[in-house]
């Protein structure tokens, strides 16, 4: 499976202040756009339904904040870190993600569509029942997270880690896993998530251990 992303370019945007400019909001619905978010850092922040459009967040860092239902569009994340956070219902769209770690954080039910993870790891993160549409693993990891009853239209692997990881009916039919590390996934007896997926003759002998069967080496 192959596909292009629509080209993201965000040039230095004149920076700014996230916290002021919460602050300042009068809005039902916080809206921020062209600005850049560099070097600040958020415990237990509410942003809860923010709306950010061709945003920079660089070097920053969230923990324990609340993010449910935000919309990020043309964004991009640059060495940025997200711990413990809540993040349900959350839209993604056109955005890169880049040299992030996000760890513990759920976000069940949430969309991310034309994303690019590049050398960044989601770490025991909940994507339960989102849906995955052109999404680029680029040196990345999603290890030990649950990706369970997801929809995947668009997976792209280029040397990914879903190690540990939760499949269980996330169907993968179309994905090519071969560039991945699959080791413990979690999926059903039957092995129906992989129905359709393109893995190699090492990850399926791992599977098959997996599974409690003993192979045989002639």
């Amino acid at each position: 499976m192959t596909f292009t992303l629509p080209p993201l370019n965000i040039r230095n945007p004149p920076p700014a202040d996230l916290q002021k400019l919460c602050a300042e909001n009068t809005e039902d619905r916080l809206e921020i756009s062209d600005r850049q978010i560099s070097a600040q850092s958020f415990a237990a922040a509410d942003f809860s339904g923010a709306d950010f459009h061709s945003v920079l967040f660089h070097k920053c860092q969230f923990k324990d904040c609340l993010l449910p239902s935000c919309s990020f569009v043309k964004t991009v994340f640059q060495a940025c870190r997200f711990d413990n956070c809540a993040m349900e219902g959350l839209y993604l769209k056109n955005c890169l993600i880049e040299d992030c770690k996000i760890t513990g954080c759920k976000l069940p039910n949430s969309s991310l569509k034309e994303v690019r993870c590049k050398q960044s790891a989601f770490q025991y993160c909940n994507f339960n029942e989102s849906k995955f549409d052109k999404v680029i693993l680029d040196q990345s990891k999603m290890t030990a997270c649950e990706i369970s009853s997801c929809k995947i239209s668009s997976f792209l692997l280029e040397t990914a880690d879903l190690s540990g990881s939760n499949f269980f009916k996330t169907f993968l039919k179309g994905v090519d896993l071969t560039n991945a590390d699959i080791g413990a996934i979690e999926i059903s007896r039957d092995l129906s998530e992989l129905r359709g997926a393109t893995i190699n003759t090492r990850q399926a002998a791992q599977l098959i251990r997996h599974f409690g069967i003993q192979v045989a080496v002639f």
